[in-house]
């Protein structure tokens, strides 16, 4: 069984999923409003490359976040702070969000007398439709999707009615602190692009995702208080054992999603170790993970990442959602 496949493509690719809550609304009654959440210290990883002039960190995000964690304080806070440019995996993602729809329309929809539910056994079909419904989403709107969009749209709504929302993300807080400052925020892909990366998957990787995100469904609400738990305390050992549970029976995409961009992204570090200055380097923290990390791609390369001491915490994080 394809273990934590929705936790893991969340944390190797889900900035574009902030592109997509219109998708996700529920067509149910309106959430009752939640109680003012308990603010609670979280003490992500944080990494740092240097060398007489120049300084890279790396700080790995978690893409969709409670209400009142306090996560950007310490040694994250110092190194952003003083950092004159960020990089993210996606800078400016409303810009793109019109790219990323049109992919959506040209290479989401299923040709016509087609349905997503075409292939799926008797079980299969009975469990896409409970999770619809479970999701609030019209029907006979998302079974015109193609699987991997389907596959995506459905996830988005598992985590909004868990109380995780990208505007409280790392990706768009520190956005949006750095734009305040005037400082250069840059990405590494456009959202379009982390779109392709699931548009362009063969028939079968497609089928393969929704089928995960069926087995998995009831089983996630453990698992992300699993993956948040974990990088609230700076284990990224935990991080990568998940991730790497998530992907390895789906190995092509792991190559997409994982292995492909840590080694360019790598590449780009590297290069710009030859010009001075302080970069903050944000990306989902799955990629700063494991044995095929940025890290130890860098590693290959002769630059060292040094683990920055950020105290653990000693407080337990879930998402409490509803």
């Amino acid at each position: 069984m394809n273990l934590k496949f929705i936790v893991s493509v969340t944390l190797a690719a889900s900035a574009l999923f902030q592109s997509l809550p219109a998708y996700a609304q529920t067509s149910s009654a309106p959430a009752i409003a939640a109680p003012k959440a308990a603010q609670r210290n979280a003490t992500p990883a944080l990494w740092v490359v240097r060398d007489d002039d120049t300084t890279i960190y790396l700080f790995g995000t978690f893409h969709f976040l409670p209400e009142g964690l306090n996560w950007n304080t310490g040694a994250v806070k110092s190194g952003f702070e003083s950092a004159d440019s960020l990089k993210l995996e996606i800078a400016n993602l409303a810009a793109d969000t019109p790219a990323i729809r049109s992919i959506m329309t040209e290479q989401g929809q299923l040709p016509q007398g087609q349905s997503l539910y075409d292939g799926l056994s008797d079980r299969q079909a009975r469990e896409l439709q409970r999770i619809i419904s479970e999701s609030g989403i019209a029907a006979d709107s998302i079974t015109k999707l193609r699987p991997w969009l389907a596959s995506i749209i459905l996830s988005v709504s598992l985590y909004q009615k868990l109380g995780l929302n990208p505007g409280n993300g790392a990706d768009q807080t520190l956005d949006g602190l750095a734009r305040a400052r005037g400082i250069p925020v840059e990405g590494f892909e456009t959202g379009a692009e982390q779109m392709q990366f699931f548009a362009s998957r063969p028939a079968d990787q497609q089928r393969a995702m929704l089928l995960s995100t069926l087995k998995e469904w009831d089983e996630s609400k453990s698992m992300l208080d699993q993956m948040l738990a974990a990088w609230s305390r700076g284990d990224a050992r935990k991080i990568g054992t998940m991730m790497s549970d998530g992907l390895r029976a789906q190995p092509e995409l792991a190559a997409v999603l994982l292995t492909d961009r840590n080694r360019r992204w790598a590449d780009w570090i590297e290069g710009r170790m030859a010009k001075p200055g302080t970069v903050f380097v944000a990306v989902g923290a799955g990629h700063l993970a494991g044995r095929d990390s940025v890290q130890a791609f860098l590693n290959k390369k002769g630059l060292k990442a040094n683990r920055v001491p950020n105290p653990v915490s000693n407080q337990p994080v879930t998402h409490q959602g509803r």
